[in-house]
């Protein structure tokens, strides 16, 4: 009760009510996000962020509450490369429990027609198709749940 009274004096409530709130976000909410490997003939998409490093990586984001993974897929997609997916498929979800992240991730395999890519320059700060082949030799194609799309998508176009 004492120490209550003396931060109350020390620290204003609001301020107080801000840092926890800061803490719960950080450390305990669990958050939910999803990403597409998306296709078309023998390319796939790849982004490069306005944030974070200066990688290529593939279109997502977190899911809003009462959002279904695939929805949240497809609502990223078209609001980061303005892309409407004909076919979609979930290959995985991993969780990452480490402090500060808690995140879990639901990876799928999708499809367009379109090659015309409408960025969002707030988010993305460029799109391009690769062709598979170009990949051999990058960073993204170490992504085992990646290989296990192509694989995928190759099959897909088999048939």
């Amino acid at each position: 009760m004492i120490v209550e009274r003396i931060i109350k004096k020390l620290i204003p409530v609001g301020i107080l009510h801000k840092l926890l709130l800061a803490w719960l976000f950080i450390y305990r909410r669990e958050r939910f996000a999803a990403t597409g490997y998306i296709f078309r003939g023998d390319e796939v998409l790849l982004i490069k962020q306005t944030y974070g490093d200066d990688a290529w990586t593939f279109p997502g984001g977190f899911i809003k509450r009462g959002e279904r993974p695939e929805e949240g897929m497809r609502r990223e997609v078209v609001e980061e490369v303005g892309l409407e997916l004909v076919s979609v498929v979930p290959l995985s979800t991993t969780r990452d429990a480490r402090p500060g992240k808690n995140v879990t991730v639901h990876r799928f395999y999708a499809r367009t027609k379109s090659k015309e890519c409408i960025i969002d320059p707030v988010e993305v700060k460029e799109a391009r198709w690769f062709k598979l082949s170009e990949l051999t030799n990058a960073r993204v194609s170490q992504d085992p749940i990646f290989n296990k799309a192509i694989e995928f998508h190759k099959a897909y176009e088999r048939n």
